[in-house]
């Protein structure tokens, strides 16, 4: 725990600018960040994506429901709200989202593919309403860029053109990071260590990485699957840079144990990738009154203790913040009590 709080970077240490009071949500339990699906549109075309993002998808909430949504939430204690997608900036209405949310005292993380951002009125709105980002690339070598997404080639220029204005702009390099869904093509000439090496040594931002999971589109690109030895590796290379022994993950336990996710059609869930943790949709019975009723499975309070975790997460020397992907139990072992099948330690 220690390591992970004497790191720099913002988005790694817990996609949260106050850990200490993350931690404090942690132990009551509470929902410190609300993840919201602002679209499922979104034009990058990722052959495996887990939302089932299209640019032709039309799934969304109303601007009204998302409003009355984030008054909720500010009434249940939430301090932070995660905007994602599909890619959240296709909707033309994003900085009115993020506006009421500024106005209500909550901080805005944007969870992007980056290519909206080489325009400069997008990128000046940006940097004045957004708090942290992540920038999802998973590789900055086009032919690789190619294997790993179904459209659009020139795509890629677009997405580093975003990071690095954004970079430029004065964003604050620790409240930004890279994405990465670890895939088989990241492996060939050990592409991932030349990713990682330029987020964290060009510009000086760290990386989170998610390994690929047979979900959503992904069921159909099992040829994406990279072994346990390769996601050991990626993993291993990246902690080294930051210090923090993380498992297969996109963050720690802290994030996950104090975080739901709303999905473009108000479905209410612990986390999108682990289904058993939906509890209803909020156009039914509204926010306040499904996390009321459901805080504890929201949050995994049960798992919060290790020894409820079956298998060597539970006996493991880095439990106090990693609990591996509870996704990828769910996903693979068809229960997210499970140790993560993906871990290497």
């Amino acid at each position: 725990m220690d390591r992970l709080r004497g790191c720099k970077n913002n988005v790694r240490r817990g996609w949260s600018k106050d850990i200490e009071e993350t931690l404090k949500y942690f132990n009551l339990p509470g929902i410190y960040t609300l993840e919201v699906k602002l679209t499922n549109k979104c034009s990058m075309g990722c052959s495996y994506c887990y939302a089932c993002s299209t640019e032709c998808s039309t799934q969304r909430m109303s601007k009204k429901t998302i409003f009355s949504l984030i008054e909720d939430a500010c009434e249940c204690g939430v301090q932070q709200i995660n905007w994602g997608g599909g890619e959240p900036l296709e909707r033309d209405d994003w900085r009115d989202m993020m506006e009421f949310a500024r106005d209500l005292g909550l901080r805005n993380l944007v969870m992007t593919n980056g290519m909206f951002l080489s325009d400069k009125k997008i990128l000046s709105d940006f940097t004045k309403l957004v708090d942290m980002t992540t920038v999802h690339i998973d590789t900055f070598d086009a032919k690789i860029w190619e294997k790993i997404h179904n459209f659009r080639k020139n795509m890629l220029g677009l997405q580093v053109s975003g990071v690095e204005n954004l970079i430029k702009s004065g964003f604050d390099v620790d409240d930004m990071a890279l994405c990465m869904t670890i895939t088989k093509p990241l492996f060939e000439g050990q592409d991932y260590k030349k990713t990682i090496d330029r987020a964290y040594d060009v510009y000086g931002i760290s990386a989170i990485m998610y390994p690929f999971r047979e979900f959503g589109m992904g069921k159909a690109h099992q040829n994406l699957n990279a072994s346990r030895e390769d996601i050991a590796c990626a993993y291993k290379y990246r902690n080294e840079k930051d210090g923090i022994p993380s498992g297969p993950g996109f963050g720690s336990k802290i994030y996950c144990a104090t975080s739901c996710h709303v999905g473009a059609q108000g479905e209410l869930f612990g986390c999108s990738m682990v289904l058993p943790s939906y509890v209803g949709n909020i156009h039914k019975f509204g926010f306040k009154d499904l996390y009321e009723r459901n805080i504890e499975k929201l949050t995994y309070h049960k798992l919060k203790e290790p020894s409820n975790i079956q298998g060597k997460c539970s006996s493991c020397v880095n439990n106090t913040f990693c609990w591996g992907c509870r996704g990828a139990s769910d996903i693979v072992c068809g229960d997210f009590a499970q140790s993560d099948p993906f871990c290497w330690m």
